[in-house]
Order: C-alpha cells, then sequence, then structure tokens
C-alpha cells in the first residue's frame, strides 16, 4: 500500500482514520507475504526457534527462551567445560570433565614413575655419554665428547690404533707406522732387506731350478730334464790320483763339494779315501791301477727326500736301465734291465709277469693276515688207477697193468663199454683245504681205433671220526665226453669237470670216498676205457695245516 506522509500534526487518530481501510502487507524472509486490513484484521507477533514475545502495552519486546542451562560459569585450571550447542547456536547444557594432572614415564627397564603435573617438575638428565640443554621451549639430548681428537686416522703407512667403550664410542685414536721392511735369509745366514713399497723382491731359479708366478703363487721346481745327478767315468792310467777335466765322455768335471759319491771299479769309497773339495777334481789318496773305473756321481739335490720327480723316472744305475718311476698315478714301479719286474699300489704289491720272487734257504715267510690266489687258493692231487679198487657191484675189472711195445707200462682199471661201471678211493686232505667243492680231469686211454667219446663222473662223501659209514654218496657229476684219437692206447685227457659237491658235510680230519663212474649213456666209445687216474682240484685258505 502506499502512505501518506504523516504530518508533525497528524494524531493517532487521524492516521487510523486516514489508513483504517487501506491493507499492509506483511513479507517474511522466505518472501511469503500477507496483506493485514487494519481496520479489520489483526497482526500476530509469535516467537520462532529459541524465541518468545511479550507485549506490554503499546510496547513488543521479542525475548530469548531459556535453554535448560544452568547460568553459571564453567570451566577451571582442573576441569574442562563440557557443552551442548543447538543449531542456533544455543548452549542447551553444560558440564564439567576434571583434567589428569599425572604424567606416567617408563625406561628402557620398564621402571616407572608417575609425575603430578600442577605440582612436580620433570627433569630429562643426560645419561653415559649424553647431556640434556634446553632453550626455550626445546630439550636437546647431545653425545658427550671423548677425549679423542676430531681428525681423520690412518693412512697406507700408518695404521689407526682405536680404543672403544662399551658404548661403541671411540675414546681413543692414535696411529701405528706399517713397517716396510722385509728381511730375507739365505741358507748361509745372508740376510738383505726389501723396502716394500719402493723395492721389488724377485724369485730366481738357480742351477736346474725354474720359478714361476701365477696368480700369487709362486712355484719353484726342477727344470726340465734336470737330472738328479751326473755321472763323470774316468778310465785311469797306472798310479794316477788325480782325475779333473773331460772325462772317457768328454764331460767336464764339477761338482759341489760336498755333493758326491766317488766309486772306484763300482765299489763306493769312503770320503776318508779321496779328496774333493775344489769342485773340479778329485784325488785319490792311493794311485788307481791301470785301466781302472773311476766314477764321480755329482748330485744335483742334496736331500732325495724332498726330490720330487713328479712322475719321471729315477735312474739307479749307471747305464739307466734300473729305474724307479711312477709314471701312473699312486703307482710305483721298478724297472730292472729294461723292464718292469715289481710294482706297488695302494696296499698291494705285485711280481709282474715274467719276474721271479725266491726266498732263500732260511727265510721265512710269516703270514698274519689273509693270503691269497698264488699261495693259497686252487690245489691240484694226483689220483692214480693204483690207488683206486673195483666196485663190488657194478665194478670195473681189477688194477691190470699192461706192456706197450716201447717206453712205459701203464696200469689201468678197464670199463666196459655195455653198462656203467665204477670204482672207489679215499682221499683224507689236508687242513688247508677250504672243505668246499671239487673238481676233476679223468686220464685214459682206449684199446683199439675206435674214435668215439668216453664220459667219467665222479661223486664223493665225507665221514668224521666215529660217523657212520653207510651214507650215500653225494650227486654225481659228469665231465664233458672226450674224444679217441683213433691209435690204441693214445692218452686221453677229460676236460675240467663241474663243480663236485661232497656230501655228510665234509670238515677238518675227515675220511672222502670217491666213486669214479664210466657214463655210458653219455658216451659213444665201442671200446674199453682204461682209466689211468685222475687229477683232483681242490681249493685251500692256509697256508699250512697248522
Amino acid at each position: 500500500m502506499a502512505f501518506t506522509p504523516v504530518a508533525t500534526t497528524d494524531t493517532l487518530e487521524t492516521f487510523r482514520t486516514r489508513y483504517n481501510t487501506t491493507p499492509l502487507t506483511i513479507v517474511d524472509d522466505s518472501s511469503t507475504s500477507v496483506d493485514i486490513t487494519l481496520a479489520t484484521d489483526s497482526l500476530k507477533i509469535s516467537g520462532g526457534t529459541g524465541t518468545a514475545s511479550v507485549i506490554s502495552g503499546d510496547t513488543l519486546t521479542l525475548n530469548l527462551s531459556n535453554t535448560g542451562v544452568s547460568a553459571a560459569t564453567y570451566g577451571s585450571s582442573s576441569a574442562i567445560p563440557v557443552l551442548a550447542v543447538n543449531a542456533q547456536g544455543q548452549v542447551t547444557s553444560a558440564t564439567t570433565a576434571s583434567i589428569s594432572t599425572d604424567l606416567t614415564v617408563i625406561d628402557d627397564a620398564s621402571t616407572s614413575a608417575t609425575i603430578s603435573l600442577a605440582t612436580d617438575s620433570f627433569k630429562v638428565s643426560g645419561g653415559t655419554g649424553t647431556t640434556s640443554a634446553i632453550s626455550g621451549d626445546t630439550l636437546t639430548i647431545n653425545l658427550d665428547n671423548t677425549a679423542v681428537s676430531a681428525a681423520s686416522y690412518g693412512s697406507s703407512s700408518a695404521i689407526p690404533v682405536l680404543t672403544v667403550d662399551a658404548q661403541g664410542r671411540i675414546t681413543a685414536a692414535s696411529t701405528a707406522s706399517v713397517s716396510s721392511d722385509l728381511t730375507i735369509v739365505d741358507d748361509s745366514s745372508t740376510s738383505e732387506t726389501i723396502t716394500l713399497g719402493s723395492e721389488t723382491l724377485k724369485f730366481a731359479g738357480g742351477a736346474g731350478v725354474d720359478t714361476a708366478i701365477t696368480s700369487g703363487t709362486v712355484t719353484v721346481s726342477l727344470s726340465a730334464g734336470t737330472n738328479a745327478f751326473t755321472n763323470y767315468i774316468f778310465t785311469a792310467t797306472s798310479s794316477q790320483t788325480t782325475f779333473t777335466g773331460n772325462d772317457g765322455s768328454s764331460n767336464t768335471l764339477a761338482y759341489t763339494a760336498p755333493k758326491i759319491d766317488v766309486f772306484l771299479n763300482g765299489v763306493l769309497l769312503d770320503s776318508s779315501d779321496y779328496t774333493a773339495s775344489n769342485g773340479t777334481s778329485v784325488v785319490l789318496a792311493s794311485g788307481a791301477a791301470a785301466n781302472d773305473i773311476l766314477t764321480v756321481k755329482s748330485w744335483t739335490v742334496s736331500n732325495i727326500a724332498t726330490f720330487d720327480c713328479n712322475g719321471e723316472e729315477l735312474i739307479l744305475d749307471l747305464d739307466g736301465d734300473t729305474t724307479i718311476h711312477a709314471s701312473t698315478d699312486d703307482q710305483i714301479d721298478i724297472k730292472i734291465a729294461g723292464a718292469d719286474d715289481f710294482q706297488f699300489t695302494a696296499n698291494d704289491f705285485s711280481v709282474l709277469s715274467g719276474s721271479t720272487l725266491n726266498i732263500d734257504s732260511g727265510a721265512t715267510i710269516a703270514c698274519a693276515g689273509t693270503v691269497s690266489t698264488g699261495f693259497v687258493g686252487k690245489q691240484t692231487m694226483w689220483i692214480p688207477a693204483t690207488a683206486m679198487y673195483p666196485n663190488t657191484t657194478a665194478g670195473c675189472a681189477a688194477l691190470a697193468q699192461v706192456e706197450l711195445s716201447n717206453g712205459p707200462e701203464i696200469k689201468v682199471l678197464d670199463f666196459d663199454t655195455s653198462s656203467d661201471e665204477n670204482a672207489q678211493f679215499t682221499v683224507a686232505f689236508p687242513k688247508e683245504w677250504n672243505e668246499g667243492t671239487v673238481t676233476f680231469q679223468a686220464f685214459f686211454t682206449v684199446t683199439g681205433t675206435n674214435t668215439g667219446t668216453t664220459a667219467w663222473g665222479l661223486s664223493g662223501v665225507a665221514f668224521a671220526d666215529n660217523g657212520d659209514q653207510n651214507i650215500a654218496f653225494g650227486t654225481n657229476v659228469v665231465a664233458t665226453a672226450k674224444a679217441h684219437s683213433g691209435t690204441s692206447n693214445d692218452l686221453d685227457v677229460s676236460a675240467e669237470s663241474g663243480a663236485v659237491t661232497i656230501a655228510g658235510s665234509p670238515s677238518v680230519n675227515e675220511l672222502v670216498y670217491f666213486q669214479v663212474m664210466r657214463d655210458v649213456s653219455a658216451d659213444d666209445q665201442t671200446g674199453d676205457a682204461r682209466l689211468l687216474g685222475i687229477k683232483l682240484f681242490f681249493t685251500t685258505d692256509a697256508l699250512t695245516s697248522d
């Protein structure tokens, strides 16, 4: 609506009369409006959130509403105010929370202490090797200085010497001078000092010696082709005492005293029999005879125990055909007269083929261990027909002596061709027998010219003292049948049989019965076979019957 300005002389009544019917437009904060007719409407002003309206006379008062909080002072040095505030920023409740004034501190050993902040002071002290300092509101923990001077210690010629305490601090530091001198001494005790920083130490090989350096390692070895010794051989004239210069092979005598041996006609002379000191001559105490042979052996090495042949031959005699060598790893060969005769390997000594180990009369071979093949092992025993007797049942013919036209007469047991026939013999084996199986070969002949084969078998049984001898033989083992030459009375030797197992569990001091048989079912010889004997093979495991 539009208002006519009110004159200063207008009264309220004049205002009411003038505007009584004119509408009054009211607009809120959200722009919502309403018209109020002053003559007929009433305008109510109500309190909103957190406010209340009060009219007294012609005065309208808008008051903040109470929130329920007690009017008071909240908070102190020992209490923190706790306030609830609504959306209008009004405090709707108020309380206090007590402040803790205790501070608990704990050390590395888990020891604790309580500090009352209101009344106590908390002191931070420096411990071993540390000091505390406060500046303003800053606390600093500093390492204490030790007695060592701050500096750089150690160089190419000085070694640092440090003292360290239990806290790992260097409490003292100095340097020790590095010795750059190396003193070396030779076999004659001559010494020399080498300055390591400025001089070079050279390893030089002497006569017949080479040196080599590889990856920091110095190797000293004999030069290739260097002999352990040199022989100088002189042919003496009558009463000659001094030998010098060239020998019979034009080699000039040279030696290093006393590294020589002197031989006269192969006999080693005692050092009192000659003088050898100047390295170029040998003087005999007594003159040699004409054509005597004087040999001077000049040694390259002074101690054969330290001489490394490195697989090369060590020559022992004058003509060089008797040597010791180890060209094969872990094997020593002894060569005599140009041929290897004996050989050593780990835990073994061998006499090689073509060589003989002779035991002189009066010598003794003692053995505390096990003796292998060569002394014990497979042995043979000859059983002639004369030591055999025909079986009573199915036996061969009785022993016969046959005269041949020339040479020996033979004693034989004849075995027919028509049926199996048998003969027996006994053996008391020596104690060194191993009581195992045996094998055999049959030696026989044939009357007639038939070339058919003959087969021989053998079985055995053993009996101990007080044993029952009425026990059957073991299994009969037949050797391969042997063909006859076709000439009457020619000697026939069968192949060695398979193993014959002796029945009765043979042992020491037992008697073994053997039965030899012609097995006609395994041969085709048409004539009588004449047994001369058998060779019995058995194995020993001891040297003697002790």
